[in-house]
């Protein structure tokens, strides 16, 4: 039977899996895996990624720090001179900015005038950004001082100030000596995703009612307030030029320009040293010129100074270079668009469920080879909106939707097919040979409920006489003479012709071929069973005279070739696989035709023509059976290929010759032949039968519109 509303488990399937995988992504670990795809996806990409030539790190690593206790004796923290040497240093070299990772709240621990040092170096360098901290809580204090000593430094909020800056109440601050000198701060504060990995930045926050930016935009949003026009409202952010696409909450996905091992980086105590060795006229080891029109981003790698972040990069990213990234990233463009993440998801999400769910009720060869082109397809789209349109798309859940649909839509299909399979099994397999059986089972759908046109050949037999000598026949003894008959003749059928067997009536046998598993020599098939099951009958009649039959029995058979209607047919609570249709009557009237002509085994024209002259037939009469308007020609079949005897060719070629000089209306040569027939086989009624027509019409010759016609009144 053919799956019928294929959509519904088409549905079904997908809607459970996008509901369990909504459920997952929502409040299992589907999203976390997510990320950590594009974390993959990222640190592929970073790591093809050329490192941004504006920028350059001078770091406080541990080198440094052994390098200024064995030099100079510091100890942690660094006397505030030796940045001012480095900013000194840096303002030889020309740097275009300095973007100094210290925060500097708490007075020098080496006195006012160590301080005062480095509010020089800051003043005189006049490109120096410095950090600072949001607190949710506290520090408003210190946070109003800012707000009133620099107000240069304040940004314009969008008219929704609780949209996408969060708030904040208070700063902490480096001293006010140096935050009055700096040329701008930014707050360095992190807001690490719930799996602890920093992705995301806020580039503008909301600090009681005034924007503070980001650290790494400091030196692009430097005096902005003085530029109208420059921050935009929504989901974008404009800095000079470059439009930064931000997430629902207003925050930027970060994208990291190369991997930090990649940039060139100096020691912090190697520029110390080398200021040293200007200010006493000695030639440096680095000359300041590397530093021409960087960014110089100074700042702690020392495992002891806890900068360390996770980042989708590494899980020891310094803290610095995600700031510098920033940079980047607001500098040239380097973003990923997250804007329509969300949406992307869904779409893909219900878009691959129903595709894996579709492809699951294929074959599973073409369904297995759908489900991987379309998963590669996936793969290497997102991949490549990833790499080279920079816009985020999560794959792993989609793709896990287009397994699950496909595994639990062939499943399902499994299912349905075992329980087709049982079906089959239990209703065909009695009346179809194994190998049909087999072929009916790989392709259930053609027991179609619907009932579908097709070409066959049908099968009609009878025992001739079968009622009057059973009614002498105790009923044992007859149910085992019709079993023994029944089971020889379906053998044939079934077994060796692979046909189906339709029913039972009484003794009388209905089979096809053709269906349910289309055979292109259907009635070739069935005339060679036909043939066959008469010569069984004859070695049968031995058996059956033991059973206790006391005379011979002979089967009339009729086929019919023709199209029909078949199907699966019949009541709710019962349904028969059959074939409805003038074919099945026209073979039903031809087997009872033969008691008129006493032969054995009648065949139509249709039938005829589709042998091709593979079996031996001679042409019998041009009938018009009861009920019928157009005439029928029709064959009765002998013998396969070689069977007659040396007198049956006799008697075959004289009524070949017969009924060709029959049909030219040449009746008196006819009749001679006829006559020969006659006496190679006295027994032939056919033969006796022209003979006679063809005396009458030559005695009485037939009028000029004579056909031939015989027309039969009773069935």
């Amino acid at each position: 039977m053919r799956e019928r509303h294929k959509w519904i488990p088409w549905s079904l399937s997908s809607a459970g899996v996008i509901l369990v995988l909504a459920l997952g992504f929502k409040f299992g670990p589907l999203e976390r895996l997510e990320w950590q795809g594009v974390d993959a996806l990222q640190r592929r990409q970073s790591e093809y990624e050329p490192p941004c030539s504006d920028l350059r790190f001078v770091v406080l690593d541990q080198t440094s720090l052994d390098a200024g206790e064995a030099n100079w004796g510091f100890s942690w923290p660094w006397p505030r001179e030796a940045y001012a040497r480095v900013l000194d240093f840096l303002q030889r070299g020309g740097a275009r900015c300095v973007l100094l990772d210290f925060t500097f709240t708490e007075p020098s621990g080496f006195g006012p005038g160590d301080d005062e040092l480095l509010v020089a170096a800051v003043k005189n360098n006049g490109r120096v950004f410095l950090p600072l901290v949001g607190k949710a809580q506290g520090a408003q204090k210190a946070a109003a001082e800012f707000f009133q000593a620099r107000p240069d430094l304040l940004l314009p909020l969008s008219a929704d100030p609780t949209g996408s800056q969060a708030p904040l109440q208070g700063l902490s601050l480096p001293r006010a000596a140096l935050f009055q000198v700096a040329a701008g701060l930014g707050n360095v504060a992190f807001q690490a995703d719930p799996d602890g990995i920093c992705r995301r930045i806020r580039p503008i926050w909301n600090v009681a009612g005034h924007g503070i930016p980001n650290f790494g935009l400091a030196p692009l949003l430097a005096h902005a307030a003085a530029q109208p026009g420059l921050l935009s409202e929504g989901q974008t952010l404009t800095i000079g030029g470059q439009t930064l696409p931000l997430d629902v909450d207003g925050q930027m996905l970060l994208r990291f320009p190369g991997i930090w091992s990649a940039y060139p980086k100096n020691h912090l105590s190697d520029i110390v040293a080398a200021e040293a060795a200007l200010q006493e006229g000695r030639v440096p080891e680095i000359n300041p010129e590397i530093f021409r029109d960087k960014v110089v981003v100074i700042g702690s790698t020392a495992e002891s100074l806890l900068d360390l972040r996770k980042t989708p990069l590494s899980s020891e990213t310094p803290g610095f270079f995600i700031m510098a990234s920033v940079w980047a990233a607001a500098a040239h463009g380097l973003v990923y668009d997250d804007r329509g993440r969300v949406q992307i998801f869904w779409l893909m999400l219900v878009l691959m469920a129903s595709l894996g769910s579709w492809f699951g009720g294929w074959r599973l060869g073409f369904g297995l080879a759908a489900t991987l082109a379309c998963g590669l397809l996936g793969t290497a789209l997102g991949i490549w909106f990833f790499w080279v349109h920079h816009v985020l798309v999560f794959l792993l859940t989609p793709l896990m939707a287009l397994g699950l649909g496909f595994g639990l839509r062939m499943g399902w299909s499994y299912r349905q097919a075992q329980k087709q399979k049982q079906f089959i099994q239990g209703a065909f397999s009695q009346i179809l040979s194994p190998a049909i059986l087999e072929k009916l089972i790989q392709e259930p759908g053609r027991l179609t409920t619907g009932g579908e046109q097709t070409e066959l050949t049908v099968y009609f037999s009878d025992l001739a006489g079968f009622t009057q000598f059973s009614e002498k026949l105790p009923p044992k003894e007859l149910v085992r003479i019709l079993n023994l008959y029944l089971t020889e003749m379906i053998a044939t059928i079934v077994d060796e012709g692979e046909g189906y067997v339709d029913k039972f009536i009484g003794d009388a046998v209905m089979a096809f071929w053709g269906a349910p598993v289309p055979e292109s020599a259907h009635a070739y098939r069935a005339c060679l069973a036909a043939l066959r099951n008469q010569h069984k009958l004859k070695k049968l009649q031995p058996e059956l005279t033991r059973l206790g039959l006391n005379q011979e029995l002979k089967m009339r058979i009729g086929l019919h070739t023709g199209p029909a209607v078949v199907g699966m047919m019949g009541s709710q609570r019962k349904l028969n696989y059959t074939i409805i249709g003038d074919t099945v009557n026209l073979a039903s009237r031809l087997e009872g035709v033969n008691k008129f002509y006493d032969t054995s085994i009648l065949i139509s024209q249709e039938t005829h023509a589709a042998l091709g002259g593979r079996l031996v037939t001679r042409e019998i009469d041009l009938i018009r059976v009861k009920g019928k308007q157009a005439p029928t020609r029709i064959y009765e079949l002998l013998a396969e290929p070689g069977e007659l005897t040396g007198v049956q060719r006799e008697h075959y070629a004289h009524y070949q010759a017969g009924m060709e000089l029959y049909w030219k209306k040449e009746f008196a040569k006819a009749r001679t032949c006829f006559a020969r027939a006659c006496k190679a086989d006295p027994t032939d009624y056919p033969a006796q039968l022209y003979m006679k027509r063809c005396e009458n019409y030559r005695n009485r010759p037939p009028g000029p519109h004579w056909d031939g016609v015989t027309v039969l009144k009773s069935k």
